[in-house]
């Protein structure tokens, strides 16, 4: 949940820093956007620093919520006057993450889907086989053959 919150923070931020949004409103909108009421709180306390004449790299490094790799980025990429890059490396950096941890998941999952599909066939198998077994194995039973059935 983490890095996808991370992950748009990165992508909406730089978005609209790169369109010439000034920062401070790009926060606000970047609050909204986050998906997490941590993060949002958190974005807003940003804004807050550095309207107070705070730099981006001062005022995210406050926040413990945010990892230490951001923070640092960012205050390298404010001072080289390239955020808006350093926040779309950062997002494309968090989107392959998040792409390897679903791969990772999907390939443990995987495994219990095959055990559960083959259960669910074998079911459905002997609950086809069985009946006919019973229907073959009642004629062979006393002896009658074909001979006591009615067509």
């Amino acid at each position: 949940m983490n890095m996808m919150a991370l992950q748009r923070l990165a992508s909406t931020l730089g978005s609209l820093i790169r369109s010439g949004m000034p920062l401070l409103e790009a926060i606000k909108i970047t609050a909204d956007t986050v998906g997490s009421t941590e993060y949002q709180a958190a974005l807003l306390n940003i804004n807050k620093n550095i309207g107070r004449g705070m730099t981006v790299g001062e005022a995210f490094k406050q926040e413990k919520i945010f990892p230490a790799v951001l923070s640092n980025l960012l205050s390298i990429g404010e001072k080289a006057g390239h955020i808006s890059e350093i926040l779309t490396t950062l997002s494309e950096f968090y989107e392959k993450e998040i792409e390897a941890q679903l791969k990772t998941l999907v390939s443990l999952i995987e495994p219990l889907i095959i055990v559960f599909m083959g259960l669910v066939i074998g079911g459905i198998a002997v609950s086809v086989i069985m009946p006919m077994y019973q229907v073959i194995g009642g004629f062979g039973g006393e002896g009658e053959g074909m001979e006591g059935m009615e067509f």
